[in-house]
């Protein structure tokens, strides 16, 4: 089975999909080099491009040691911000179906006023542009 992806490149450029069978093989690579001894304060370039030729070598595809770099980071924040929301108070873990569940309270503070917050901050940066096209040339004919 091929994985390919539209701007997939050997030499790391372009953007690259990962499917949840090489997200799982890559972290469970990783999380096997941990296990050995071989690293314990964060992995190496020789790791990184290790893993990339173990995956390249079961799926058939062109990953490189920068691309696992890349998407461990990737992992990495979301791993995160899926600990802030399980370690809420009124957070509810289903271990059958993996999902956190929020009471409406939670979800409005913590995952519906942040996307209301981005849409008012790209309106009021519009607001912003404008009234600075506009009020700058009114300044540059008044002159000093």
């Amino acid at each position: 089975m091929e994985f390919e992806s539209t701007g997939e490149q050997a030499e790391g450029g372009g953007h690259v999909t990962w499917p949840s069978a090489m997200s799982f093989f890559m972290l469970t690579y990783l999380a096997n080099v941990v296990a050995s001894g071989k690293t314990s304060s964060g992995f190496k370039k020789t790791h990184l491009n290790s893993c990339a030729k173990a995956l390249n070598d079961h799926f058939k595809c062109k990953r490189t040691g920068e691309q696992i770099s890349n998407h461990l980071r990737t992992k990495k924040r979301k791993y995160v911000r899926i600990n802030k929301l399980r370690s809420l108070s009124g957070a509810l873990w289903d271990e059958v179906n993996y999902v956190i569940s929020l009471d409406h309270e939670h979800y409005t503070s913590y995952i519906a006023v942040p996307l209301v917050l981005q849409f008012l901050f790209q309106y009021y940066l519009l607001v912003f542009l404008l009234v600075g096209l506009i009020v700058c040339p009114y300044i540059a004919m008044q002159g000093p």
